[in-house]
């Protein structure tokens, strides 16, 4: 006596079909939207059953209704157009990973004098600013870029379009008061990057300072509301790189995946 396996399943959005139909199987509406499979063999049916959605949309879903024997199920699909790929040139070198960005507000001495300190260990390495200021000073140089904002619009907004306009696999944000010295190795934060590959951001030392904090939230009642209190520590520190640690939060020194900020 040959016992057999009935599955039923519908959707509504697209249409199911069985790959790969074994001998003792028995599929009615193959490539419609309601498909029933009579098998002797009652292992791996739903693997070799694929779903191709019939109409277009950036993101949807649609339910596939489930049934075996007495039980019933419902689990959803999710219909997407697949991410385009975010394309880099890998390079060779560090001028073709990296790029330094800054924002300036009035600040045209120091500005220069961090300029300059970039040009005396990385020569050829991109540098782009956003300036705000009231009355803009002519900055320029071997790939420099300069982008004039309207007047006093903020940090956030001068580091947004700095980093709009960068092109390598990883941004470096620097204050524009800041110096580079023999310490300085940008290529420390990206060997890190490369190594742990979940990361978005890494963040560096300034003279001693490196600011790292954690964020912790206590949820509250309706009248109080909650509380976000920042430590001045680090959560743990990351397996297989010393004095490395997890925070939350770091200094204006930092390098990040440029796809991610």
């Amino acid at each position: 006596m040959n016992l057999f396996c009935v599955l039923c399943l519908s959707v509504k959005k697209g249409v199911l079909s069985v790959e790969d139909v074994l001998d003792g199987d028995q599929v009615e509406g193959q490539g419609q939207s309601n498909l029933t499979i009579s098998s002797s063999s009652q292992t791996e049916l739903l693997s070799r059953v694929t779903y191709t959605s019939t109409i277009y949309h950036i993101k949807t879903k649609d339910l596939v209704n489930f049934a075996f024997e007495d039980y019933e199920a419902i689990f959803p699909i999710v219909i997407m157009r697949p991410s385009v790929p975010v394309l880099y040139d890998p390079g060779t070198d560090i001028k073709s990973q990296v790029t330094i960005t800054t924002k300036t507000f009035l600040r045209y001495d120091e500005l220069n004098i961090l300029i300059n300190s970039i040009r005396q260990f990385y020569p050829k390495i991109k540098i782009i600013i956003a300036d705000d200021s009231l009355e803009p000073q002519n900055v320029t140089g071997y790939n420099l870029e300069h982008y004039i904002m309207p007047l006093a619009q903020g940090w956030f907004a001068g580091r947004n379009l700095a980093i709009s306009q960068v092109t390598t696999k990883y941004v470096l944000w620097v204050d524009n008061d800041f110096m580079f010295n023999n310490n300085t190795r940008i290529e420390s934060f990206v060997e890190i990057m490369e190594k742990v590959p979940e990361l978005d951001v890494v963040g560096g030392g300034v003279e001693t300072n490196q600011f790292l904090f954690r964020l912790q939230y206590e949820e509250g009642d309706e009248e109080e509301g909650g509380c976000l209190r920042r430590f001045h520590r680090q959560i743990q520190s990351v397996p297989g790189l010393n004095g490395c640690f997890f925070a939350d939060g770091v200094v204006n020194y930092f390098l990040a995946r440029t796809d991610a900020v």
